[in-house]
C-alpha cells in the first residue's frame, strides 16, 4: 500500500445530525445573538446575524460541499446520499411554505439567500452580482429597489450541455449541479401553488422569489 491511513466514511446518522445543527443555527442565531447582555459588550449584533445566517445558507448550496457528500456516499455501506441532504436542507427551509404557514424576516431571508445561492452555483449570475456580494445578499435592497437580480436563462438542455463539455468537473460535482437545477424545479413549483393561497408581504416574497426563477427556467 502507501502506507496511508483508511479512509473511513462518516455515518449516514452523524452527516444527519450535523446537518440538522446547521439548520438549526440558522434560525436559533437571532434568539441568542441578539440580547442586551451581549450586546452591552460586544454591541449591537443584528447585522452580524444576517452574515452569519447568509453564510451558513450559501454553505449548504456549495457544489463542493455537496460533491463531498456524493464522494463519502460513493465509499459508505450506508450512505447519506446528495439527494437526501438537498431533501433535508429543503425540508427545514421551505418547511412553514410547504405547511402554508406564515412566515417571518428570517424564513424570508434564508429562502431568498438559498435561491440566490442556487443560482450563483449553477453560475446562472451576471459577473456583476456575483462580484458584488454585499449588495447581491441584502434582502432589503434586492425587494425594495429597481436594481433587481438578472439571472441568465438557461434551459436544461443548455445545461447538461454546458456541464458535459467541462472537463474541469468530476462526476460527483456535475451531480451536484444536476440535483440543484432539479431543486430549483421543486421550487418553483411549491411557489406558484403557494402564491394564489398567501396575502400581504408573504405573497408578494413568493411572487418575487418565482419571477427570479421564472427569469431562468424559460
Amino acid at each position: 500500500g502507501d502506507n496511508q491511513k483508511e479512509t473511513i466514511p462518516v455515518s449516514k446518522a452523524k452527516q444527519k445530525e450535523a446537518v440538522k445543527f446547521l439548520l438549526g443555527q440558522i434560525y436559533e442565531m437571532p434568539e441568542w445573538l441578539n440580547n442586551k447582555t451581549l450586546a452591552d459588550h460586544l454591541g449591537e449584533m443584528e447585522d452580524n446575524v444576517g452574515e452569519l445566517q447568509t453564510a451558513l445558507t450559501r454553505l449548504l448550496t456549495n457544489p463542493s460541499m455537496i460533491g463531498r457528500i456524493g464522494t463519502c456516499a460513493k465509499s459508505s455501506n450506508d450512505p447519506y446520499t446528495q439527494q437526501e441532504f438537498i431533501k433535508d436542507v429543503y425540508e427545514t427551509i421551505w418547511a412553514k411554505t410547504i405547511k402554508g404557514q406564515s412566515i417571518n424576516r428570517t424564513d424570508k431571508l434564508v429562502q431568498y439567500v438559498y435561491i440566490h445561492s442556487l443560482l450563483g452555483s449553477l453560475d446562472m449570475l451576471p459577473a456583476e452580482v456575483v462580484k458584488n456580494k454585499s449588495s447581491a445578499f441584502c434582502l432589503e435592497n434586492s425587494l425594495n429597489n429597481d436594481n433587481q437580480i438578472e439571472a441568465i436563462p438557461v434551459s436544461a438542455e443548455e445545461l447538461e450541455r454546458q456541464m458535459t463539455i467541462s472537463t474541469k468537473e468530476s462526476e460527483v460535482k456535475i451531480q451536484s449541479k444536476s440535483i440543484l437545477y432539479s431543486q430549483l424545479t421543486t421550487i418553483k413549483s411549491l411557489l406558484a401553488s403557494r402564491i394564489p393561497t398567501s396575502t400581504g408581504e408573504t405573497r408578494d416574497h413568493y411572487k418575487y422569489l418565482l419571477y427570479q426563477i421564472d427569469k431562468l427556467m424559460k
